[in-house]
């Protein structure tokens, strides 16, 4: 299955290439844990998930098609 993933804040420094959207085929029974995992990305630095625009859980299985954002903690002052 193919699922798009797009990572914002400094996220986006761990996709190849520095992207902050890349598409990627997964195995079926993927979760939104083991593909922040497959990444690399560190769990300290994502505040929030969503899939197809709905904030979602770490054990949220994926399907084909899914868009998965990714948000960092915004800092500001």
């Amino acid at each position: 299955m193919q699922v798009t993933v797009e990572t914002y804040g400094g996220l986006k420094n761990y996709l190849p290439g520095g992207v902050q959207a890349l598409v990627l085929e997964l195995g079926p029974g993927t979760t939104v844990a083991c593909l922040v995992a497959r990444l690399g990305l560190p769990w300290e630095e994502v505040w929030q998930v969503a899939v197809n625009g709905q904030l979602t859980t770490t054990g949220h299985q994926l399907e084909d098609g899914d868009r998965l954002t990714i948000f960092a903690p915004v800092e500001g002052g």
